[in-house]
């Protein structure tokens, strides 16, 4: 997994990601490539930078997580609504692994990394992966995808 540094997003100019999405993006994707690689899954994981300008990882609930894992990433988001708006939360980043539909009949695997901070847009990063059949089962992963997505947090008006 190579550093990330800007994506094109369709529908705008090359997005330019802040120092925390970069901070953010860097703590969450290597850890989920290399579990997804090792045991072919990865568990969901978020971190925000808090006022500090320091990375701070949230807890993980496996029991909360398999009882409805939806659920458990709605409320991920809800909880860093809270902190942003008691300005504990500078930015923050979810990612899970999930299935992206390619068509009426084709599906993928992917990983799914949801960043958003309170002045700046919501971007959703979406790395679709295989795992090979055979004894190894190695993964291949496609190049990362880049979108705007729904927000985690409250907007300041952004341009």
């Amino acid at each position: 997994m190579t550093e990330v540094k800007n994506h094109k997003v369709e529908g705008k100019d090359d997005v330019i990601l802040s120092p925390h999405y970069k901070k953010i993006l860097n703590a969450l994707m290597p850890p989920t490539c290399m579990s997804i690689e090792k045991h072919k899954y990865a568990y969901p994981a978020s971190v925000h930078i808090n006022s500090d300008n320091r990375i701070v990882e949230a807890k993980f609930s496996l029991e909360k997580y398999t009882e409805n894992p939806t659920k458990y990433i709605h409320n991920l988001g809800q909880n860093y609504k809270k902190l942003y708006e008691r300005g504990e939360v500078k930015a923050c980043g979810i990612v899970y692994t999930g299935v992206i539909k390619l068509s009426r009949t084709k599906q993928q695997d992917a990983i799914i990394l949801k960043l958003d901070s309170g002045d700046s847009y919501p971007i959703i990063f979406i790395q679709k992966f295989k795992v090979r059949s055979g004894a190894r089962g190695k993964v291949v992963f496609d190049e990362i995808e880049c979108e705007i997505g729904e927000p985690l947090l409250p907007k300041q008006d952004l341009k």
